[in-house]
């Protein structure tokens, strides 16, 4: 059963809205004749739908009182006026209600908003609360990423010999400087060329053979090639997925 508040400086209408929620099998849980009142009140009761006379005579108005209320307690906020102007739905607007009931009102007209109202209001809740989880998985993951890359750059960089990452087309994905250099790059300019594009056509295609056996078996592989007068002593790593 939802729980709902009133709000109204006229007590005739606070009753006559009594009459109608009570009626549709919802629980009153307070009723203020105030602005400074609703404040008080919803933060002790904190209902699920507050029904909010917008204009009222003394002190605090309800959308003032609204958006007290909404940064502490969950709950909908309907306004309930028959006050049409644009400047005050304007000024309602800005604490996000999430409905209005104009008057005169029928008891469908009622129902009808507590009921979209408290959806909306779900909805907005669980949207909230994928945004969070998605949000720290985010964070998660990029803390896991920079972790992932610090380890990375450190063995790259800790051998004296040529050590680059490439994906499986040869694309190089990171490599460390005396890499780079054997190429006559740095290594800002030797990350995102094709590996292969670096070699001769026999060595290229030697190289593609070598690595295809790497996917295929998941083992390391150790091979050397000849260029010029240097032999080069290569090796595949053994956890390719």
């Amino acid at each position: 059963m939802l729980r709902i508040m009133i709000v109204d400086d006229d007590f005739l209408i606070c009753e006559e809205l009594k009459g109608i929620v009570t009626d549709l099998e919802y629980e009153v849980v307070g009723v203020a004749d105030s602005g400074e009142a609703a404040v008080e009140i919803a933060l002790e009761v904190k209902p699920d739908v507050i029904l909010m006379d917008i204009v009222m005579e003394n002190g605090m108005d309800g959308i003032e009182a609204a958006g007290k209320i909404k940064g502490s307690v969950d709950c909908a906020v309907i306004f309930v006026t028959g006050h049409g102007e644009d400047e005050i739905f304007e000024r309602a607007k800005e604490v996000e209600p999430h409905g209005y009931v104009l008057k005169p009102y029928t008891p469908m007209d009622v129902k009808t908003a507590i009921e979209i109202g408290h959806h909306k209001k779900q909805v907005e809740k669980s949207l909230k609360e994928a945004y969070r989880k998605v949000f720290a998985d985010l964070e998660q993951r990029t803390a896991e990423l920079e972790s992932a890359n610090q380890r990375m750059e450190v063995l790259l960089n800790a051998p004296t010999d040529s050590m680059l990452l490439v994906d499986l087309d040869g694309n190089i994905l990171a490599a460390n400087p005396i890499a780079a250099k054997r190429h006559g790059m740095k290594v800002e300019e030797f990350v995102g060329k094709c590996a292969y594009d670096l070699l001769t056509k026999k060595l290229a295609k030697s190289r593609r053979a070598n690595l295809g056996r790497v996917i295929k078996s998941k083992k390391r592989a150790r091979f050397t090639d000849k260029r010029g007068k240097t032999i080069y002593d290569n090796s595949e790593p053994d956890q390719i997925n």
